[in-house]
């Protein structure tokens, strides 16, 4: 299946589109079909993610690494079926552990990824503050501190580093995707996230602002509305991939018959 589906995602990239609109009422229309059971996959995210990072040593980097991409995929998966009205339970979202070595050697590159990403931001800080820091370490705490210009500008700075570096991970945030629908290895799923991204980059940071601005909703019910909310966001995450790459119209075979059509077992 691998090179067919290097294959066509070369060629789906020529025509690739994708719309905020579209991306946004699909997602809400996926929602909608299911509620109960992306509300209850919410609480059992929260509880599994929130419980396992607690266990000293090992748990966060399990989190990290495989236990949320997982359910993350695993939650694409169960939106899949939701969108064509296949038949589905709750188990759905567990099914991407099934590959859990790849997930993790996926995540682990990206992590290498996103540190060599925040080396040139930490040095361009050091560049420009370097010289103040020591000052305002020793003013700490103080009114001082917080008046002093140059610890407004240090602030300013960050923030803007840390913008910079949430869009440039935009470009990497399909990487599980590729790699659990289109069965790609962990270093191509990366490389095809990196090449669709790059095309439809200022659709995917309005989509992603607005599904997060969606998700934030949730904070206004507290815990309940957090649960309620946050799949939106996953739920979008799929539909815009499956946007780009026009997924329902592949087939592993090459073959006409595509993936919906033939119910394959994700």
């Amino acid at each position: 299946m691998n090179n067919n589906a290097k294959n066509y995602l070369d060629k789906q990239l020529q025509t690739s589109e994708l719309s905020v609109g579209d991306t946004l009422s699909k997602t809400i229309e996926i929602w909608k079909k299911d509620i109960p059971m992306f509300v209850l996959f919410g609480f059992v995210f929260m509880v599994i993610s929130g419980t396992g990072s607690m266990i000293p040593l090992v748990g966060a980097v399990a989190v990290s690494l495989l236990v949320t991409p997982a359910l993350y995929l695993g939650s694409y998966y169960f939106s899949h079926k939701v969108k064509h009205n296949q038949e589905r339970e709750f188990g759905d979202f567990f099914k991407a552990f099934n590959e859990a070595g790849n997930i993790i050697i996926t995540n682990l590159l990206l992590s290498l990824l996103y540190i060599a990403l925040l080396i040139p931001c930490a040095l361009l800080f050091f560049i420009i503050h370097g010289s103040d820091i020591y000052d305002l370490f020793l003013n700490a705490g103080t009114i001082e501190e917080i008046a002093n210009p140059n610890f407004i500008a240090m602030m300013i700075t960050l923030m803007i580093i840390a913008i910079v570096y949430a869009f440039s991970t935009i470009f990497f945030m399909y990487s599980i995707h590729f790699l659990g629908f289109f069965k790609l290895e962990p270093v191509d799923a990366i490389k095809y996230s990196f090449r669709y991204a790059k095309k439809h980059f200022l659709v995917l940071i309005a989509i992603s602002i607005s599904l997060a601005f969606l998700a934030m909703l949730g904070f206004f019910l507290f815990i309940i509305g957090i649960i309620l909310t946050f799949p939106l966001a996953l739920i979008g995450s799929y539909v815009s991939f499956s946007e780009m790459t026009d997924f329902d119209n592949f087939s592993e075979d090459g073959s006409s018959e595509n993936i919906s059509d033939m119910l394959v077992e994700l």
